[in-house]
C-alpha cells in the first residue's frame, strides 16, 4: 500500500512538471505592425490613435505616445 502511494505521488509530480514545462513554451514573438489597412470609417490619425488605445486598453495594454506618428504598447503580466 505504501509503495502504491509513493508511485502515485511520483506520477503526479512528474505530470505536474510536464504541465509546467509545457506551459513555459507557449510564448509568441512580438510583431511590429506597419502599413496595416485602416477601416474606411476612420478618417484621421487621431481616430486611428483612439482606436488603437481603445483596443489595447480592452486587453490590458498601456498605450503611450512614442514620437511623431508612433505609439508604444506595454503589457505588464507579472504582479510581483
Amino acid at each position: 500500500m505504501k509503495f502504491m502511494v509513493q508511485k502515485l505521488i511520483l506520477g503526479l509530480s512528474v505530470l505536474g512538471l510536464v504541465a509546467t514545462l509545457t506551459a513555459c513554451g507557449t510564448g509568441q514573438p512580438i510583431r511590429n505592425m506597419e502599413s496595416q489597412p485602416v477601416p474606411s470609417n476612420i478618417k484621421t490619425a487621431e481616430q486611428v490613435k483612439k482606436a488603437i488605445r481603445t483596443a489595447g486598453a480592452g486587453l490590458g495594454w498601456i498605450i503611450s505616445d512614442d514620437g511623431a506618428g508612433k505609439l508604444k504598447g506595454t503589457l505588464n503580466l507579472r504582479t510581483h
